[in-house]
């Protein structure tokens, strides 16, 4: 009897090692460290199109919020003011909505104007992509994709309009020479100019923390 018993427990306990081993979170997931959010579990079209509207979701939340705060201080102090606004206020605000939603949200460029927006190989690649189609004027939709490097992502593309140029058009025509001296003060690396309405100026970034088993 003792002995039936030990071999119960035995194998008891191996059951709840192997289902504990086949979780698909490997790794702890910090939630305050995106670097943490590796994507170890299955990934198929219905969880893609789970998370796109997620991704959606959030992605409006944050546009019209920033574009809001944006616009609001185009009109109360011109470029200077929308430029300081975006150097000292936008990341703030887009770290409390990416803790509101449980993601990461980024603006990601190959033009950036803040070198932390550069892109990784993963994302140029896609980037390219979105951009043949975008010159061939083909439509270009958002996606969720899970990256060469294990994370699950929402990528949405940023066209350039007309309001953007004051601060990404050309410098001396839609861009003020005062005002570049600001930028540049601001954003020594700046890449962020000479764009044109349709451009392709970069990409939303979303990523999504993995839920951990119960």
């Amino acid at each position: 009897m003792k002995k039936t018993l030990k071999i119960t427990l035995f194998l008891a306990g191996w059951m709840v090692i192997a289902t504990m081993c086949s979780f698909p979170w490997t790794k702890k997931v910090d939630p305050a460290n995106e670097n943490t959010w590796t994507w170890n579990a299955e990934f198929n079209d219905k969880i893609a199109a789970e998370y796109k509207e997620i991704g959606r979701t959030v992605l409006k939340t944050s546009f019209l919020t920033l574009t809001g705060e944006v616009t609001k201080a185009m009109k109360e102090g011109g470029v200077p003011h929308a430029v300081s606004y975006c150097n000292l206020k936008a990341y703030p605000l887009v770290d409390s909505l990416s803790e509101h939603f449980n993601v990461s949200i980024k603006r990601v460029a190959e033009k950036y104007r803040n070198p932390n927006n550069a892109m990784r190989l993963f994302e140029q690649e896609l980037f390219q992509a979105y951009n043949t189609k975008n010159e061939n004027k083909e439509s270009i939709m958002d996606q969720v994709v899970l990256s060469s490097d294990n994370y699950l992502e929402y990528y949405a593309p940023i066209i350039l309009t007309q309001p953007c140029l004051a601060c990404h058009g050309n410098i001396g025509t839609d861009i003020r020479e005062e005002d570049y001296q600001l930028i540049k003060s601001l954003y020594p690396e700046d890449l962020a100019t000479g764009f044109t309405p349709g451009d392709l100026r970069g990409m939303w970034r979303i990523r999504f923390m993995p839920k951990e088993p119960q």
